[in-house]
C-alpha cells in the first residue's frame, strides 16, 4: 500500500519514527502523497523521497516554521486518489492539481 511504502521510506531516515515529531509525521504523508497519486510515473518527481528536507521537495511549499502549506503539482500526469492522510498536515491552505 502507499501508507506501507511511505513508512518504509521514513524508517529508512529515520529509525525512530514512531514519536510525535510533526516533522517525521509530514515526511510520511508527503511520502503517501507522493505513492497514492502515481509518483514513480510523475513527469517531474523532482527531489521527492529523498533525504532533503520536504520543504524542498518539488510542489511542496512551507511556511517559516517549515509546516507544509501547498502541494503544488499542475501537469505532473498525477493519477489515483487523494489520501486522507493530507488531513495530518495542520497548515495545509491549498492544493493544485490541474492536469
Amino acid at each position: 500500500s502507499a501508507q506501507q511504502r511511505a513508512l518504509d521510506f521514513v524508517i529508512t531516515l529515520n529509525p525512530d519514527p514512531c514519536g510525535e515529531d510533526p516533522y517525521d509525521i509530514q515526511r510520511y504523508v508527503a511520502a503517501v502523497f507522493y505513492y497514492s497519486t502515481g509518483g514513480d510515473n510523475w513527469g517531474n518527481s523532482g527531489n521527492y523521497l529523498s533525504s532533503e528536507d520536504e520543504c524542498y521537495w518539488d510542489g511542496i511549499l512551507c511556511n517559516d516554521d517549515d509546516l507544509i502549506t501547498s502541494i503544488i503539482h499542475n501537469q505532473n500526469n498525477l493519477v489515483g486518489t487523494l489520501p486522507e492522510e493530507l488531513q495530518h498536515l495542520p497548515k495545509l491552505l491549498r492544493i493544485e492539481l490541474d492536469d
